[in-house]
């Protein structure tokens, strides 16, 4: 569904006007991409539906690089050319290892840097690189609201209502709407139905990293007791 489409949807469940422009819709725009923000920073759903991957070449004697400005989080690095999966370290180790920065060869340490004046994320590679060396970047995608009517969730195509009543559930608890909690309750199983179809594959394995005893049948990243308030 179009982000127009799920305005609308939200809006005739609730009875109100879809008028182009109007206080109603103003708010239930807020509550759909403050739904989608809240969805996509669970971990579960970020792994698959936000995290990407991209490609870096190293320059000779260059130890720091940065990154475009969708890149949110830096999850791991991999030298592609010398088949070197890199270790993360932090800036104490690194003025402890080398001080001066005089160290040069095939990295295998980044250290993650904070962002730019420029509100770019930095790395440093340790030591400095020696030449030209492909990097695989695994990075969290940064999130950025919805906007134009025909823009598109990020979330399965078959989820994309749970958006919409997300927002009728929101405008409900604003009314004071006592319906508000069976609509919660449906809210809430559309998102585990979404984390099994998900996560609960034929050829999945038991991976989770918060797991604790067997494997949830609604699937590997949801908790027995997860809230989504």
């Amino acid at each position: 569904m179009t982000f127009l489409e799920l305005q609308n949807r939200a809006l005739k469940a609730l009875n109100l006007s879809t008028a182009t422009t109007t206080e109603p819709r103003t708010r239930i725009k807020e509550a759909i991409n403050d739904w989608h923000r809240r969805i996509l920073t669970k971990p579960q759903f970020t792994r698959l539906l936000r995290d990407r991957q991209l490609t870096l070449t190293s320059t000779a004697n260059i130890h720091t690089y940065a990154f475009a400005s969708s890149v949110k989080r830096i999850n791991g690095l991999t030298d592609t050319t010398n088949d070197i999966p890199l270790k993360r370290r932090d800036l104490t180790w690194l003025r402890q290892q080398d001080p001066a920065l005089d160290i040069d060869g095939i990295p295998v340490v980044y250290v993650f840097l904070g962002s730019s004046s420029s509100g770019l994320l930095q790395i440093q590679f340790w030591p400095t690189p020696a030449g030209a060396y492909a990097y695989l970047v695994d990075y969290t995608a940064s999130l950025a609201d919805m906007t134009a009517d025909t823009d598109e969730p990020l979330l399965p195509e078959d989820f994309h209502h749970v958006l919409a009543l997300g927002a009728q559930a929101d405008e409900w608890r604003r009314m004071d709407d006592d319906r508000y909690v069976a609509l919660r309750q449906d809210v809430d199983l559309e998102l585990r139905n979404m984390n099994a179809f998900l996560w609960d594959l034929a050829d999945s394995t038991n991976e989770r990293r918060d797991l604790i005893g067997g494997r949830s049948r609604l699937g590997a990243w949801y908790p027995a007791d997860g809230s989504w308030r």
